[in-house]
């Protein structure tokens, strides 16, 4: 028909075609936020294959899934960031005083039957499970104290805290232990040096871990300085994010007050913290560690540890009882726990 009626005929005309706004993709803009802080931070961005050795996925207490065709030794779906990251740290301890890296990727573990037998991966049974994930590492610089250490421990802690509280979750920090429904948190025990492990909780549930790493683990990795590690889940903190519930900023100064405490040197610089928190108290918003200090005057055997603990009220400021109220409340719990305040 166009060649019978010519088609100089024809009148152009533009397609009606209907203009649709795009949505946002929050969790992407999530984790470009990520990445942007962690470089901010002085991080460098690390990338490694989605293959693993076995004994790679033997850290973290299983074997995990073996492919079919495997890749230059490289035989498994790993489990876990943190391997690849080890190896990238190792050829770099001897270039840079301060090796800062992360990788963001996905690990891979099985899918089971019913019966407890494993799924084949991708052939008939249906897919291994994948979880999106951000692995930190900090090497320490060499000839570091006990408590230089600690202190650097601490500073890595607070950059991991305000990384995943950037989505505005419910984010806590408590110590290892007891049943978790996170898998990679089974292994604290092989990959972290003894009562140097941390969890990581978003909105009651386990979604990472933090610590220093075990020297051993740092051996098989031919590493020759400590390192500080980090593997969170990214998945579990980014789902949900429309049922965020915005609550606005009280127009009301917080107040703030800092305790020191003394500890036995085996206690963990995490317990006061976990006993506040324990308390419940709707006044108190944050608890910060602010440093730890060993030597005169504090006795051998013993550390000093302090505390910030910030208090909000939507409603109005603290009278000078309501203060005294959670003040006493803190140093009756802490007490109780046999943590005395330091004189």
């Amino acid at each position: 028909m166009g060649r019978i009626h010519g088609y100089d005929h024809i009148a152009p005309v533009p397609l009606v075609v209907p203009v649709l706004g795009k949505s946002l993709d929050h969790t992407r803009l999530l984790e470009r936020r990520w990445r942007r802080f962690l470089v901010d931070s002085g991080f460098a961005e690390t990338l490694s294959y989605s293959f693993c050795t076995r004994e790679d996925n033997l850290l973290f207490g299983s074997e995990g899934i073996e492919l079919l065709n495997s890749l230059a030794g490289l035989t498994h779906l790993k489990m876990a960031l943190l391997p690849g990251v080890l190896r990238h740290l190792g050829i770099n301890q001897d270039r840079y005083v301060d090796v800062n890296l992360f990788e963001t990727g996905r690990a891979y573990s099985d899918v089971l039957h019913t019966d407890g037998a494993r799924a084949d991966f991708l052939h008939g049974s249906g897919p291994a499970r994948e979880e999106k994930r951000f692995c930190i590492a900090r090497m320490l610089p060499e000839k570091l104290d006990i408590p230089a250490q600690e202190n650097e421990l601490v500073r890595f802690r607070e950059i991991v805290r305000s990384l995943a509280g950037l989505h505005g979750r419910d984010i806590q920090i408590v110590r290892t232990g007891g049943s978790s429904d996170w898998a990679a948190l089974a292994s604290a025990d092989r990959l972290f040096h003894p009562s140097c492990s941390l969890a990581l909780t978003v909105d009651g549930k386990q979604a990472g871990m933090l610590g220093l790493l075990h020297p051993g683990v740092g051996e098989t990795y031919s590493l020759k300085r400590p390192v500080m590690i980090a593997e969170i889940s990214f998945d579990r903190i980014a789902t949900e994010h429309r049922r965020k519930k915005y609550a606005p900023p009280s127009v009301f100064p917080d107040s703030l007050f800092e305790l020191t405490l003394i500890l036995d040197e085996f206690r963990s610089a995490q317990e006061p913290i976990d006993v506040v928190q324990s308390l419940n108290l709707g006044e108190i918003h944050s608890v910060e560690l602010l440093g730890i200090y060993r030597g005169a005057p504090i006795a051998e055997g013993k550390k000093s540890a302090s505390y910030r603990i910030r208090c909000r009220k939507a409603d109005g400021t603290f009278s000078q009882e309501e203060w005294k109220k959670v003040f006493d409340g803190v140093i009756d719990a802490l007490a109780k726990a046999g943590i005395p305040l330091r004189s």
